[in-house]
């Protein structure tokens, strides 16, 4: 069967072909390329409370046969998935199918800890291979998830990964799935979740939602918020486009999969970890009061220092910490603070700039409590953060995301499973170059198993969320910045990829293919 890249560039895209990638017969309105697009239900905004997902409960490796066991000495806890079809209560009246981790989306919550191992069985019961990328996570070649077509899980089996969680800090990752060709319309699917990975440093900032507010009712006042675009058809149905190579972009928001819900919160603070779990939508996030919040954190850890500030850009897979202080406002039934977006955006090639002037509100925060609040934002944050010096620098490469052959390559290949793009020894020091060929298409790069800090955005100093330790580097058109990190690891030497994380770009063969050896 020919790549799904291969496909779209001949026209024999078929609804056979498409049953055969994912398993699922897409509508007619798919098939044509979107010419008779579907309406779309019309849901009433802030009448359903957040969803928060649950944390994921350890299970006896005793329940897991042939479960991989240790010996070394290092704690090591033990989960098991089951990544399924359901049906989600998302819009009023019927129920829409979905595919989610143990059934729902977003999936359960890791609760990691840094020095503390987790194995994760992940047991494919959907009708179509899988593949289960740890995002942000410094974890092993064969349990990263890289889109590679030995790493897949066929219907009816499993795979146990295995997390050692020896990242140099705690941060907010998560996970997703990542089969090639096809994440696009996996993760619109539902397949996405959250991976807290904790450690006794950030425990020790008494920030909300940390050991602090252990004993305070009222809870939980450290949220995560995914959001998301999705389009839907008048059966309540989610609809994909696989035809949109500039990349798919929904009419729906949701925030943990419900439609621009509400959250009772308190007259104190709450730390809001954000992640852009769009396939290719832009969001310019703001406070319809006005106020300023403080930015605790980016991809792979909180910063430095905090950083204050009224809004902030997310590209697809970014990840932004924010907290909100909500004393400001006094509590009553019509106390009320929208989550806004104000990035205008209508394709998939990126946004089409702010305007303040007509913000949509995701989600509504309803002020109707008072709440002690004991929690801190310090003036120093996170003291772990890795140094990589300049001077110890062994190799510099430079990689260019560009439209060719009707589809997206990198330094003018299309991904090629069986081909290195650049061997990496292992302790080395290296500056990457990202490019953006221009065309007016954004780029949001992810860079798997490491975390790099931004030395400039064409020529200039970054600020903001940019400022911290990151994997995934927004390059508009004609962008160019340059990476640095050190490959350390000895546990992870192998092949790890590095892609455009507008999806359906990924889907269309944007990748690289690196190796790390000793």
């Amino acid at each position: 069967m020919p790549t799904r890249r291969d496909l779209l560039k001949t026209g024999l895209y078929s609804s056979a072909a498409l049953l055969h990638l994912t398993g699922v017969r897409f509508d007619t309105w798919a098939l044509d390329g979107g010419k008779n697009v579907p309406p779309n239900p019309k849901a009433t905004p802030f009448q359903v409370a957040l969803p928060i997902p649950a944390a994921k409960t350890p299970v006896s490796p005793d329940t897991l046969p042939g479960v991989p066991r240790f010996s070394d000495g290092i704690p090591t806890d033990y989960f098991s998935v089951n990544v399924q079809q359901a049906l989600a209560q998302i819009l009023s009246g019927k129920q829409t199918l979905i595919w989610g981790y143990d059934g729902v989306t977003p999936g359960p919550t890791f609760p990691a800890r840094l020095g503390r191992r987790i194995v994760v069985r992940q047991t494919n019961r959907l009708p179509s291979n899988i593949n289960v990328h740890h995002h942000g996570g410094h974890t092993q070649s064969l349990s990263d998830g890289s889109a590679l077509p030995e790493l897949e899980i066929p219907p009816g089996q499993f795979r146990d990964y295995i997390y050692d969680n020896d990242d140099d800090v705690g941060a907010t990752h998560w996970y997703h799935d990542h089969t090639l060709d096809v994440t696009g319309h996996n993760v619109f699917m539902g397949l996405a979740g959250f991976y807290f990975l904790g450690s006794t440093t950030v425990d020790a900032l008494n920030l909300p939602g940390g050991p602090v507010d252990a004993n305070v009712p009222g809870g939980p006042f450290d949220v995560p918020l995914v959001l998301q675009d999705r389009t839907f058809d008048a059966n309540n149905q989610l609809v994909y486009n696989p035809f949109d190579h500039d990349g798919f972009i929904g009419n729906t928001f949701l925030i943990n999969g419900a439609v621009q819900p509400k959250f009772r919160v308190g007259n104190r603070k709450y730390r809001f970890r954000v992640l852009n779990g769009s396939n290719a939508r832009f969001y310019q996030i703001s406070l319809s009061s006005g106020r300023s919040f403080q930015i605790i954190g980016s991809d792979d850890g909180l910063l430095k220092a905090p950083i204050e500030d009224t809004s902030f850009r997310i590209g697809p897979a970014e990840r932004v910490e924010i907290v909100v202080d909500f004393s400001f406002y006094v509590p009553g039934p019509n106390t009320h603070v929208f989550l806004n977006n104000t990035m205008v955006q209508t394709e998939g090639r990126g946004p089409d700039g702010v305007d303040p002037t007509q913000p949509f509100p995701l989600m509504r925060f309803d002020v109707a409590a008072t709440i002690p609040d004991n929690s801190t934002v310090p003036a120093v944050l996170e003291t772990g953060l890795p140094i990589f010096n300049r001077a110890d620098v062994s190799a510099r490469r430079s990689f260019e995301f560009v439209r060719s052959d009707g589809a997206w390559q990198v330094n003018n290949k299309f991904f090629d499973p069986s081909r290195i793009d650049a061997t990496v020894k292992l302790n080395a020091t290296e500056i990457w170059t990202l490019k953006n060929g221009g065309g007016g298409w954004f780029h949001p790069v992810h860079i798997h198993r490491n975390g790099f800090f931004i030395l400039d955005r064409n020529g200039s100093p970054v600020s903001g969320h940019e400022s911290g330790l990151k994997d995934v580097f927004v390059l508009a058109g004609g962008d160019q910045v340059h990476v640095i990190t050190k490959f350390t690891g000895a546990k992870q030497l192998g092949k790890y990829v590095f892609h455009c994380h507008n999806i359906e770009h990924e889907d269309m063969r944007m990748m690289g293919l690196f190796k790390v050896v000793a």
